[in-house]
């Protein structure tokens, strides 16, 4: 067995390299599990040495020439367990004086629990059917890979390993799924088109760009389905993938959409305490919600009154109503009396302007001491719970507005 090459990349991984008889080049990986491991699909499971059978696409051989002829005729391609270099269809197509830009179709990719060593290269490549790498490793510093997916299948990363940069800009698909992946660098998924999105306990220590436009998030009273709120998962799912992307929008200094994110984490929070899940019929719900008797009052108060202090303006609204409904409340108690107010209004005009003016002064806590509803217990309750009110969403509007500013 002749010995080869050793070295070392970034995040601790040690690679060896070594010729075996018959002219079969092998390299072995080792990786600390804590720093992501590798994926071994023979043991079903994740390990911090592995050895892998070398393709090596960047030099002449008779197994580039095989992958090369599968590409042509649109056979299925495999690279379950293998360690591939040099995986660039620009080359490709240079080497058989092919357009640049003509796409090539892939069917029925899979690359599971692959190590792709160098830029995997897939520029305006089309996969028919789905594409699989789950469980894949992709190489550190500078290396990473271009998927310009136009097909409508499944593109499947879960568990994947991602030391580089993924440019997956562009991609049309009907699922993407991240699940359990750890990323160390950035995933570009600008202009995406995809249905759903999966990023289920995913751990990001880089970057994904995206933005809340091409996720169609919007606002919780939306009923406009988003690609991550779909109803095959359950709330305590959509809270984790929503905190995800919280944290990775704040990080880009993407703060409006940090802030829809964010609504849709606490959105799913909540739900996830009650124990709502999509299978649940009005009654069942009403006997949780009678359970959790917490659950109206951060629906009424955190989601409807301020979507969760992310929105100033929906306060203000919500003052105006309140406002509104406290100065009806007032009309069978309020005084007829006209002060600086002309004398050819109708009586019940006075009244709706006195009650409005006392709902007012009363909610700011004003206090100039006019009295324009007559002495009652009903007035007066009213008039100490509107104060209340009107302490609290002044408060709720501040915090909101000064969130906004300082960021």
């Amino acid at each position: 067995m002749e010995y080869i090459e050793s070295y070392y990349t970034r995040y601790d991984i040690r690679i060896i390299e070594w010729q075996k008889p018959g002219k079969l080049k092998v390299i072995c990986i080792y990786a600390p599990l804590e720093k992501g491991g590798l994926w071994d699909p023979d043991k079903n499971t994740w390990v911090n040495k592995r050895e892998y059978e070398v393709i090596d696409l960047a030099v002449k051989s008779k197994t580039r020439e095989t992958i090369y002829k599968k590409i042509l005729t649109e056979e299925p391609l495999d690279f379950t367990g293998k360690y591939v270099k040099g995986f660039s269809l620009g080359k490709f197509r240079l080497d058989n004086d092919m357009n640049f830009y003509k796409r090539i179709i892939l069917k029925d990719f899979k690359a599971i629990g692959t190590f792709f060593d160098g830029e995997a290269d897939f520029m305006f490549t089309t996969f028919d059917g789905d594409a699989s790498f789950r469980n894949a490793s992709f190489g550190s510093g500078h290396y990473g890979a271009h998927f310009f997916y136009k097909g409508g299948g499944i593109i499947n990363f879960r568990n994947l390993m991602a030391k580089g940069n993924l440019d997956m800009s562009g991609v049309r698909a009907k699922t993407i799924d991240f699940s359990k992946s750890l990323i160390y660098g950035t995933v570009n998924l600008t202009g995406i088109k995809t249905i759903d999105l999966f990023l289920t306990d995913t751990k990001i220590t880089g970057k994904i760009f995206i933005s809340s436009e091409e996720l169609r998030l919007k606002d919780n009273s939306s009923r406009e389905k988003d690609v991550i709120n779909i109803q095959s998962i359950t709330h305590r799912e959509k809270r984790d993938q929503f905190r995800v992307l919280k944290e990775n929008f704040r990080n880009l200094g993407q703060y409006d959409d940090e802030d829809k994110a964010y609504r849709w984490f606490i959105y799913h929070k909540i739900r996830d305490e009650v124990d709502f899940n999509y299978s649940n019929t009005v009654g069942s719900k009403i006997k949780k919600i009678i359970k959790n008797p917490s659950f109206p009052f951060k629906w009424l108060f955190y989601e409807q009154m301020g979507l969760y202090g992310t929105s100033p303006l929906r306060v203000v609204l919500t003052m105006a109503v309140v406002i509104v409904l406290f100065s009806i409340a007032y009309l069978p108690s309020t005084s007829l009396e006209n002060i600086g107010l002309s004398k050819n209004l109708p009586l019940w005009v006075i009244g709706v302007i006195n009650s409005i003016y006392h709902s007012i002064i009363t909610f700011l806590t004003i206090g100039y001491g006019d009295n324009y509803i007559r002495p009652s217990l009903l007035g007066r309750a009213l008039s100490g719970i509107e104060g209340f009110a009107g302490l609290f969403l002044m408060s709720y509007f501040t915090i909101s507005f000064v969130r906004k500013v300082l960021r």
